[in-house]
């Protein structure tokens, strides 16, 4: 049936001036002129770029320059302060719960989630050449396994998360166990692991088990739960090492969960956190021949480490934490390997490495780690960069020859570990990070140094933002200043961006790095 008011309507049309074509000819030619200045050489061609680079990884290279920029950081800064102070709305990794306490999301669907044993579909959505999951309690029972064959004692002090402690702040009760919470630890303790559980103290303890703005435990529960496991661990009833605790009174920090809202500064809607700290003086937590040995992460390095707040300026160590009064109480020194970030498989790659180097194994591990890295399911695991892995023990105490003095090398870059972007840093969970590399075609400059490659680790990222030294290019030749990779300092507690593990190399640290022709 033809329309009856066809003729009436009006005709649109809509046409494109001379103008606007030239001028949109122009930016698109200009565009295409700017592309070599983006590193986009040879892309037209479908060639490799720097020799190794193909098309799919220059594009991955140019859009991560591109979130690196930090270009639209000030605008998200300012609106994510507009939405805490006006609507007490959080980002992706901060939730902000009752009376102004934060959270750390994770942490949250650790709690809320599908537990450690639930196992993913197949689905074709899945990232392609995506490492296959490890789920924790497996991996947790191999260590303690090794562990026993060679003489040594586990205890394992998987520390609550907040969101289970203080579940009031979210509209629900005191404890909120995560699902599988008693199944995991029976089934651990089945397999022959000791594990000590806290939850049985947070009735007492809530809410001063946490800061209000920090993901980590407060200083009253740190010695509280440091005097536990010296009851648990302790080989004689008496406590023969000399010590004193001095108070370190008004010590202050916004606290890492403000840092992860991106609102710090003078215009934050959160006031600094005021603590007192009781600093344990005359005992070592960094001796190698120590009987017991702490394994950790932040919950260890939290009032010893003062990148993570609460420092004096000029102080490397705090002396206020975990390992300082559980040396206290147990009346002899512990060695410490701890690792921001890295508590599932870093600390067993380090503790596996300094296996090499001692005459005897200790008799105790003391592994101290958040629940969170236990109990989330795979996808949350994986956006929290939790991974575990078997690692393999020595089997025997070999004393390797000793690590090489600092030594000066030229080298190509072969492989180097994931970073993530600028705005992936600016979100992140701590201020620094260091990442691994490995090197070869190695020729010595000054020193003295074997073999064709080296394991070496570089700064990524300080104060959260990226370094120079995070932009090195595969294929490229470096002159590199080394040093064995330090036991203590800032360097050791830094977050580990590692996908190798190298046992049969010298872990290596580069303190100074320069591009050669």
């Amino acid at each position: 049936m033809k329309n009856p008011y066809e003729e009436q309507l009006p005709v649109d049309t809509v046409s494109i001036g001379k103008p606007l074509q030239w001028s949109g000819l122009i930016v698109f030619l200009g565009l295409i002129a700017l592309l070599p200045l983006f590193g986009w050489k040879g892309l037209f061609l479908g060639g490799a770029v720097d020799g190794d680079l193909a098309l799919r990884e220059e594009l991955r290279s140019f859009e991560n320059r591109f979130s690196e920029s930090g270009l639209f950081e000030p605008w998200r800064e300012k609106d994510q302060a507009r939405l805490v102070r006006w609507l007490r709305e959080g980002n992706r990794k901060v939730m902000i719960g009752k009376d102004g306490w934060l959270f750390y999301r994770p942490d949250i669907e650790a709690v809320v989630g599908k537990g450690p044993f639930y196992v993913e579909p197949n689905s074709v959505a899945r990232e392609p050449g995506l490492e296959p999951w490890l789920p924790p309690v497996p991996v947790i029972k191999d260590f303690a396994e090794q562990l026993e064959e060679r003489g040594i004692e586990l205890v394992l002090v998987p520390v609550p998360t907040k969101a289970m402690v203080y579940g009031e702040a979210l509209g629900g009760g005191t404890k909120a166990f995560p699902k599988d919470w008693e199944r995991v630890i029976a089934n651990l303790r089945k397999g022959g692991v000791q594990v000590v559980d806290l939850m049985d103290d947070v009735d007492t303890a809530a809410p001063f088990f946490f800061l209000k703005q920090d993901t980590h435990w407060s200083p009253g529960i740190v010695e509280a739960v440091a005097r536990k496991i010296a009851g648990e661990i302790r080989r004689d009833g008496s406590s023969d090492l000399p010590y004193e605790k001095r108070v370190l009174s008004g010590r202050f920090d916004a606290g890492d969960l403000v840092g992860m809202l991106g609102v710090g500064g003078a215009d934050s809607p959160f006031e600094e956190q005021i603590i007192n700290l009781h600093r344990v003086e005359g005992v070592e937590i960094g001796k190698l021949a120590a009987s017991v040995v702490v394994l950790g992460d932040s919950f260890v390095n939290i009032y010893e480490d003062p990148s993570l707040g609460f420092g004096n300026e000029g102080e490397d160590r705090i002396r206020a934490g975990f390992s300082s009064h559980l040396a206290a109480s147990l009346g002899y020194g512990v060695e410490t390997i701890a690792s921001n970030g890295g508590g599932a498989t870093v600390v067993r790659k380090r503790f596996a490495e300094s296996l090499q180097n001692r005459k005897r194994f200790p008799k105790t591990v003391v592994w101290v780690l958040s629940a969170r890295d236990i109990f989330l399911s795979e996808i949350p695991a994986r956006r929290a960069r939790i991974k575990w892995e078997f690692v393999d023990l020595p089997e025997v105490s070999a004393v390797r020859e000793p690590e090489p003095g600092e030594v000066v090398v030229t080298a190509t870059l072969r492989e180097k570990s994931r970073i993530g972007g600028e705005s992936e840093q600016k979100s992140a969970a701590y201020q620094s990070a260091i990442y691994s590399t490995i090197f070869d075609g190695i020729e010595v400059v000054s020193g003295e140094m074997e073999g064709d490659e080296a394991w070496v680790f570089l700064w990524a990222a300080k104060k959260k933002e990226l370094v120079e030294t995070a932009r090195l290019q595969i294929g490229k030749r470096y002159r590199l200043k080394l040093i064995p990779f330090p036991k203590e300092g800032e360097v050791s507690t830094a977050t580990q961006l590692d996908d190798f593990f190298r046992l049969d190399l010298s872990r290596l640290f580069a303190t100074e790095v320069e591009e050669v022709e």
